[in-house]
């Protein structure tokens, strides 16, 4: 309840600002490969701040009791804060960077992601960036064993996972007039994952570290972001 009536606040303070700034965003995703729906919405708001955009956000997941239903019984899944701080360089301003951290808070864990981005925006509307991020994922103890990528199954309750994710997107604006608020995104992730397990039961105080590297290749996904701009995001490549 507590969580609920903090996320509200936030919400209203985001509301409270200019007006131009704030952006209401809707997203409806299909994923085809499982045939699964899934929706979100974000409230967001920006302000000028040394030397830079700093930006703020809440966001809120939901989906179908059967996910292969597009809405029916809807349920709410897994909330977000997030922040982000972006400043022009160079000469020319088209080179950008993005510190920034979003904030997961799932049913069985708090996810803390702290970012860096670096971007490039081009004069005939491609926009391109590269992204690592490191994720630390701490589980509650009452949290369920989890599945592997390599299909193993892993006791998380009451341990930290960190894993460090590089991230490749470009996205393109079309210049015509009449297709101003549409917007094509191809994403391609090549996720290196370190994962270390940290243990509050361990007498030595170290955990257990491993090193992989892990990829896999899933078909198209296609998702429609409604905001004050209509995009449309066509997510081509997932490698986790």
């Amino acid at each position: 309840m507590k969580l609920k009536q903090t996320a509200l606040g936030v919400a209203l303070v985001l509301l409270a600002g200019s007006a131009a700034a704030t952006s209401l965003d809707y997203r409806a995703e299909y994923k085809h490969e499982d045939e699964k729906y899934a929706h979100r919405i974000k409230i967001g708001d920006s302000t000028k701040a040394f030397d830079g955009k700093l930006a703020f956000g809440v966001e809120q997941k939901f989906n179908s009791e059967d996910q292969k239903d597009f809405w029916n019984k809807v349920v709410r899944g897994d909330s977000e804060f997030s922040w982000a701080w972006t400043k022009s360089v160079g000469e020319t301003g088209k080179w950008y960077i993005q510190p920034g951290m979003p904030i997961t808070f799932a049913k069985d864990k708090t996810t803390y992601k702290p970012q860096f981005r670096v971007g490039y925006k081009a004069d005939f509307g491609l926009t391109t960036a590269l992204r690592y991020r490191h994720e630390l994922q701490v589980f509650a103890e009452s949290a369920d064993q989890k599945t592997l990528v390599d299909g193993g199954k892993l006791d998380v309750a009451g341990n930290t996972v960190q894993q460090g994710k590089w991230t490749l997107t470009g996205s393109y604006k079309f210049s015509q007039e009449s297709l101003k608020t549409l917007s094509l995104a191809t994403r391609q992730t090549l996720t290196t994952t370190t994962t270390m397990f940290v243990s509050r039961t361990t007498k030595t105080g170290n955990g257990i570290l491993a090193l992989k590297l892990v990829t896999r290749l899933m078909p198209s996904n296609l998702m429609l972001n409604f905001g004050q701009s209509t995009k449309a995001h066509l997510l081509k490549t997932i490698v986790s």
